[in-house]
């Protein structure tokens, strides 16, 4: 009994100890916050979607794949009011670009180098068109629970545009072409989609924009290749 007494004794003294060993109060008292923001160059992500089934609104969210580059490989030919037949590409290719401008306003631009050469020559600059596109309800996705998974609540529409987009145009041979241009003095994160495809003439004939220039249907069949764009952001 006198072993047992010693044992429940050196137990209770454990215990007792462990408990001491945390905060106690009956309050917390103030525990400070800090929040630590340091503005830096705007920067922004991307990705590539494209699209084969030609659609009429252009929307990048639905039957698409994520790609690497700008590959047109679906055609259809086509005829306008007063004009031959051309080649017009059921093939659209978008960049999405996640913009931030890190605490500062912002531009976004798009480049056009090289030319597309094959069997046929060379295409000329204006067939290839680039068309920068808002949509105030495209979303941002922000994972809260960090499982990699968009659940409900997770994302919202960005709403409103609060700067200036740039306009359709040719974007071979051409540097600078403005996309997107923030609002001022800070520049909010902005989700902007940059359309690229080889449209056809208008319904009534006229060009789609200044410079245009359409692919006769009797080209030669083949690749044509060489070009690039390259998509960027600066602070303004």
């Amino acid at each position: 009994m006198k072993k047992l007494s010693m044992f429940l004794l050196i137990t209770g003294i454990a215990i007792f100890a462990f408990a001491s060993g945390v905060n106690a109060a009956t309050t917390t008292g103030a525990i400070a916050v800090r929040a630590v923001i340091a503005a830096g160059t705007p920067d922004m992500g991307f990705e590539i979607h494209k699209m084969n089934d030609g659609n009429a609104d252009h929307d990048p969210w639905t039957n698409y794949s994520l790609v690497s580059n700008l590959t047109f490989d679906a055609w259809n030919i086509v005829q306008k009011t007063g004009k031959a037949a051309q080649w017009a590409s059921a093939t659209q290719n978008t960049i999405i670009v996640y913009a931030s401008g890190m605490g500062d306003d912002y531009q976004i631009f798009a480049d056009g180098t090289g030319s597309l050469t094959g069997p046929g020559g060379t295409l000329a600059a204006g067939t290839l068109a680039c068309t920068p596109i808002y949509s105030a309800t495209d979303l941002w996705w922000v994972d809260v629970d960090g499982d990699g998974v968009k659940d409900p609540g997770e994302t919202y529409a960005q709403g409103a545009m609060p700067g200036t987009l740039g306009s359709t145009g040719a974007i071979l041979g051409v540097t600078g072409k403005s996309i997107y241009s923030s609002e001022s003095p800070v520049g909010s994160a902005r989700i902007l989609q940059i359309l690229f495809m080889f449209p056809s003439y208008n319904n009534d004939g006229t060009d789609p924009y200044s410079g245009y220039a359409p692919i006769p249907a009797t080209i030669a069949a083949g690749t044509y290749q060489g070009a690039s764009v390259t998509v960027r952001i600066a602070a303004k």
